[in-house]
């Protein structure tokens, strides 16, 4: 890549290899943000335990269900993959010194906003069917994004509007507020230009 504005990396593929060791898992979507020098990603990390094959089944289960505010927040340059920062978020003592007003919304003491049983969460392959249209999506939208003064087509339309419609639904349950409030000026935008009239849901297209 040339690194130019108009050129991104599959989004799918630039934040996965951003991470270190910790209880930590990435979570599922990044989010667009922009920053003095240019266009960024900013990934989550959320607590992930160390190991449960040492507790009860029903104690390690419970570990494994909790969705967490993130403990890590990346940032990356989505045209040549580099990972440029990370910021900890201190509502653990692992992370302790970490900035803990970063989003400007609370966090609960334990940190846990939801859990992945969430009945109210799609089942697991229709996440994954709204991840990879999000992904899709923001392929499309990146370069509109980061030049607000290109020409918009038909295919941003698309795009725009499935983000804003499906965005929420994947989020991890409890998430989404923290993705709303880091990417709040992509989403504003998102909002902005997305046309009227719901997104047709994958599933819903695929059936026909």
């Amino acid at each position: 890549m040339s690194g130019s504005q108009s050129e991104f990396d599959p989004t799918a593929s630039v934040w996965w290899s951003w991470g270190d060791a910790g209880p930590y898992q990435p979570a599922h979507l990044p989010v667009p943000v922009k920053r003095a020098t240019g266009l960024r990603l900013a990934a989550f990390q959320i607590y992930c335990p160390w190991a449960v094959a040492d507790q009860p089944e029903v104690e390690g289960m419970r570990e494994l269900d909790k969705v967490t505010a993130p403990m890590n927040v990346y940032y990356g340059d989505p045209a040549t993959g580099e990972l440029e920062k990370r910021v900890r978020i201190d509502w653990r003592e692992e992370v302790s010194g970490g900035e803990r007003s970063h989003f400007g919304i609370p966090i609960p003491p334990d940190g846990v906003v939801g859990h992945f049983s969430d009945p109210r969460w799609p089942p697991k392959e229709r996440v994954e069917l709204l991840r990879q249209r999000i992904y899709s999506a923001l392929d499309v939208l990146l370069p509109f994004f980061a030049d607000e003064n290109r020409p918009w087509t038909e295919e941003a339309n698309t795009a725009a509007r499935e983000v804003r419609d499906f965005f929420p639904m994947a989020a991890e349950p409890g998430l989404w507020p923290y993705y709303n409030a880091e990417g709040k000026e992509f989403f504003a935008w998102v909002e902005k230009n997305a046309p009227p009239g719901r997104a047709p849901l994958p599933w819903e297209v695929s059936s026909q």
